[in-house]
């Protein structure tokens, strides 16, 4: 697990999150916004998260939230979750990371966040969806937008001839 190497990491977040998301090509079933997925978190542990999230938040508890994360993969309140632990631990670039991430995720799927798991907990509670639509300085998803990246020849990687 990249986090395990370093917790701090924006990249490990962003490649947790595609490997998470990768085989999600809709949204799941729904009627009335809610879905037959359950979220498998207790509540007491959903309340211990949100502790870690408001106050002090420790890397255990991160390294543990992000592999619920993996099972839960709709619980955006789960991720709102790791983004503050990480703005509490001082890894702001992570943090951002994340964000960027799960706003690119439920962009591509619109009304994700308004849905609810069958136990009635929703995909993301009210104070995830103010941190959703909070710009926070992300990048729009407008076609105003223009990427460069320049290449010089020390970037390209050296081949060896195995032949």
């Amino acid at each position: 697990m990249l986090i395990n190497a370093d917790a701090s990491s924006a990249l490990a977040y962003r490649i947790y999150r595609h490997l998470t998301w990768d085989d999600i090509d809709g949204l799941p079933d729904h009627q009335n916004q809610i879905t037959p997925l359950s979220l498998a978190v207790s509540a007491d542990q959903q309340a211990d998260y949100k502790d870690k999230a408001k106050q002090e938040s420790d890397i255990d508890t991160l390294k543990k939230l992000e592999r619920t994360l993996t099972d839960a993969p709709f619980w955006l309140t789960g991720h709102f979750y790791v983004y503050s632990m990480l703005n509490n631990l001082g890894f702001a670039d992570a943090a951002h990371a994340v964000k960027h991430e799960v706003t690119q995720f439920i962009q591509e799927f619109d009304g994700l966040e308004t849905l609810e798991f069958k136990n009635s907990i929703p995909f993301a509670d009210e104070e995830t969806r103010q941190w959703l639509s909070a710009k926070d300085g992300l990048p729009s998803n407008d076609d105003s937008t223009v990427r460069t990246v320049f290449v010089t020849q020390e970037d390209s990687l050296q081949t060896e001839d195995i032949t």
